[in-house]
């Protein structure tokens, strides 16, 4: 065998290698794509190259081929975690409309979107979701508004309360009649607190389509505005400044607790940083806020103020409308999201 025909069975089969593997990309092809590697394959097969070389031309793309697939259907099945959060002693169906512009952004906690369903059993968001009964944790709130674990249907303690998820539904199937302007989908679930509950009767069915419709209608109505914000930060280490931005609407923010005051405390009234890192909610006043370098802004009701200047003198604050200034404190964690953002 001369080296020149050697070379050209060499390169014309990895030719016919890559292109088989290319077009088995896609699994309806492989009907094509396997000949044409095969053929490849052989043809490096008859070249004068080195056994090593022919091997890995050979097998390198295979092992990638599987790789590549076992990635993507990895992908594909992947599912979204959440926990579901039933009120206290809620017993029947929940739904959650997810995919609506005007529904809420819920609070995502431990990787897990927090889905708390509201006393009527009807919850609006804004994301849309992939995920099946193993993806999901069930919790109950007791009378103190303290979670708890509940039971799943398929775990065959007998124990109750117990949820379970009902499936992926849509207004298509709930009444024929509905406009196409109402068309919308949601997950169902399903609580029982005893072994007397029942599956949803027609009147309740009827009623919960009632909930649910009007509550669609309304968030896809409803437009979302971002509420103003000012953010108090250290700069240069302890100086303190600040920046204007926006805080979005309809998004669950975590908190550690909160607390009102209309008190004005000897240490507010000179210059002081902030206690701890947290939301200051104006309902009563109108304070003008200056920093280190002597800027300064207004803060009244509509306007929140996010305090995060904990280092240094901090900045000062003087009332400038009547006498009074009613407040709350929303505390936030130490390494907590507070969705500020600038503008």
């Amino acid at each position: 065998m001369s080296t020149s025909n050697s070379k050209l069975k060499f390169i014309v089969g990895i030719l016919f290698i890559v292109i088989g593997w290319l077009i088995s990309l896609n699994i309806f092809l492989l009907i094509v794509s396997i000949p044409l590697f095969l053929i490849g394959a052989v043809l490096v097969l008859l070249s004068d190259r080195k056994v090593i070389v022919k091997i890995i031309t050979i097998v390198l793309p295979i092992i990638l081929w599987f790789g590549i697939w076992k990635i993507l259907g990895y992908m594909i099945q992947q599912k979204d975690s959440i926990t579901v959060v039933f009120p206290n002693q809620f017993s029947g169906q929940a739904r959650v409309i997810y995919g609506e512009k005007g529904g809420i952004i819920p609070q995502v906690k431990n990787s897990e979107m927090q889905l708390i369903i509201p006393a009527n059993g009807v919850l609006v968001i804004k994301p849309h979701f992939n995920l099946d009964f193993e993806h999901i944790t069930f919790m109950g709130t007791d009378k103190n508004g303290t979670q708890f674990l509940m039971n799943s249907k398929n775990d065959n303690s007998g124990n109750r309360p117990y949820a379970y998820f009902e499936g992926i539904r849509s207004s298509e199937s709930l009444n024929s009649n509905v406009a196409p302007e109402l068309d919308y989908i949601y997950a169902s679930f399903f609580v029982l607190q005893n072994d007397s509950d029942k599956v949803a009767s027609y009147v309740e069915e009827r009623k919960n389509n009632a909930i649910t419709d009007s509550l669609v209608k309304k968030s896809r109505k409803s437009k979302l505005r971002n509420m103003k914000a000012f953010k108090l930060i250290n700069i240069n280490g302890t100086d303190c400044s600040f920046l204007e931005g926006e805080i979005p609407e309809a998004v669950h923010i975590q908190s550690e607790h909160f607390f009102a005051q209309t008190k004005i405390e000897a240490y507010q009234l000179t210059a002081h940083p902030a206690p701890r890192y947290q939301f200051v909610i104006t309902l009563k006043g109108k304070l003008k806020f200056t920093v280190t370098n002597g800027d300064s802004f207004v803060v009244e009701p509509g306007i929140v103020l996010i305090a995060d200047d904990l280092e240094g003198k901090g900045h000062t604050w003087e009332i400038i409308d009547g006498t009074e200034w009613y407040r709350l404190y929303i505390v936030l964690p130490e390494d907590g999201e507070d969705c500020f953002k600038e503008i």
